[in-house]
């Protein structure tokens, strides 16, 4: 496949205004640390050859919006041309009901129902991948991530359920940071446990560089990040190409960020070392310290 430009729209929905009520303000809390989020994956994104005017970030209340989003979301797939590859990443509240996924912008509202504000689909992003890439019109190879839980409070799911798709996305994977029917994992200071992972891995000190070797590296330092934390069944970060090929074919091959090849074993522990995230200093610190040592 001839290489294009590698585009990104990173979207964090950091608060909540009309949910801030009784019982749905402990259920929908507002997430500060989702702009570090995309702080942080914007940054790993510029490291890694994409240019700064094709990194789009919506992080304020008015760019979160539900129509602002799918606008922005549609003009981007929109303008994705064949060879080109485009990451799209949303960092927030999700919520399931049914068997479907949807995730919440920031003007969500709260309906009256049995004597109580309660949350409805009604105003919030369906995750019906159909709909949402209706607007891609060329082959560029599309990661759609959604940072968000799954859960309705039901008892999850023992198997993935797989999207309903009418046709076949052969160059579009789902990456999401959790399976049906559960809870995506974070922390209000180091951020989501979906975004460590990604932003760890699009970083040029990470080996990784197709969406097959990035989703593979991803999967494993979530759970291994996960791990980490006190929680009584932590999250699993799953994918799924929407296509007729489940392991992506050739588009799972396409380079997805620049990378260094990896020099050895011993190079990689060193990268990878659970003991970065107990050391002091700024993220940039650490990275050049990363360098130096590799």
């Amino acid at each position: 496949m001839s290489a294009g430009r590698r585009r990104a729209l990173l979207i964090a929905v950091s608060a909540y205004p009309q949910l801030d009520v009784p019982k749905l303000r402990d259920d929908f809390p507002d997430l500060p640390f989702t702009t570090h989020d995309v702080a942080m994956l914007r940054t790993a994104l510029l490291q890694s050859g994409y240019r700064p005017e094709d990194v789009t970030v919506l992080d304020d209340e008015e760019s979160t919006r539900e129509g602002a989003i799918h606008d922005e979301l549609g003009r981007f797939l929109n303008s994705c041309e064949d060879g080109d590859v485009g990451l799209v990443y949303f960092s927030g509240h999700g919520v399931r009901f049914g068997t479907t996924d949807y995730l919440l912008p920031s003007d969500v509202r709260a309906r009256w129902g049995a004597g109580e504000r309660t949350l409805s689909p009604h105003g919030l992003i369906e995750i019906v991948p159909d709909e949402l890439l209706a607007p891609l019109r060329s082959s560029a190879t599309v990661m759609l991530c959604f940072d968000a839980c799954r859960s309705s409070g039901d008892t999850p799911p023992a198997t993935f359920e797989p999207m309903k798709v009418s046709r076949a996305w052969d160059n579009v994977v789902v990456l999401s940071a959790c399976a049906p029917g559960e809870e995506a994992l974070g922390h209000a200071d180091a951020g989501s446990v979906l975004a460590m992972a990604l932003s760890e891995t699009l970083k040029p000190t990470s080996s990784p560089r197709t969406f097959r070797e990035v989703i593979r590296r991803v999967e494993e330092r979530a759970e291994e990040i996960a791990a980490n934390y006190r929680y009584s069944r932590p999250p699993r970060a799953v994918h799924r190409w929407l296509g007729g090929d489940t392991t992506g074919g050739t588009h799972a091959d396409v380079p997805l960020c620049e990378a260094t090849p990896s020099a050895g074993p011993w190079t990689d522990a060193v990268l990878r070392s659970h003991l970065w995230e107990r050391t002091d200093g700024t993220t940039g610190r650490r990275d050049r310290a990363k360098q130096h040592l590799a």
